[in-house]
């Protein structure tokens, strides 16, 4: 039923956003991992989020606040990290690739709701153990996004996202931000909270 949903074009957009938004109510809940594990075979829920940048600003509003949620309890947020790949539309895709893929599509949005859901997620798998490849990914999309004037509460999420990854991936995320900038600096005086994040990563940079 919930593929049909999401699957089917002839349905309204609406319809879509409905049960992503009930979607995301439920991921609240310790048992959701119930419903992601009906899901093991078709893969429906990750395949239809692997098409993010395909879809309606307001079904990638709804889907982005629908992972987001997922970290809420340690089953469903382990679940979102999955490595087993499987094919979809010519590409070999995995739960933690479409989890990075709409952290990156909606933090670099021109969207100021899902940058802000995209700050969160980028958040949240930075507090979580990815490998080195998914946290240089994301350090880009972080950079990408340090160019625009973020506000306080995405700028500390994504900055404390970036000290993580500089653990991670020690040699290849400094090299990176020295590369590509901003200098992190440049966030200087928005926060006390940033401003401890900003000493972090400034320590791991050569």
């Amino acid at each position: 039923m919930t593929g049909r949903l999401l699957h089917d074009k002839s349905l309204q957009t609406d319809t879509r956003v409905r049960i992503l938004n009930v979607l995301a109510l439920a991921a609240l809940k310790d048992d959701v991992i119930l419903l992601l594990h009906q899901d093991r075979r078709e893969h429906v829920l990750m395949n239809y989020a692997h098409d993010i940048d395909r879809l309606s600003p307001q079904e990638q509003e709804a889907l982005a606040l629908f992972i987001c949620n997922l970290f809420e309890n340690l089953s469903s947020s382990e679940w979102l990290l999955y490595i087993s790949e499987w094919q979809y539309c010519n590409s070999t895709i995995s739960n933690i690739r479409v989890s990075t893929k709409v952290a990156v599509n909606s933090l670099l949005a021109d969207n100021t709701t899902l940058q802000d859901r995209g700050s969160a997620i980028m958040h949240n798998l930075a507090c979580k153990e990815v490998f080195d490849d998914v946290a240089v990914e994301l350090t880009m999309a972080v950079l990408q996004y340090f160019n625009s004037s973020p506000p306080e509460e995405q700028l500390f999420r994504c900055m404390k996202a970036l000290a993580r990854f500089c653990q991670i991936s020690p040699q290849d995320v400094p090299q990176l931000i020295q590369m590509i900038g901003p200098e992190p600096g440049k966030f200087r005086g928005v926060s006390a909270r940033v401003d401890e994040l900003i000493d972090v990563v400034s320590s791991k940079l050569r």
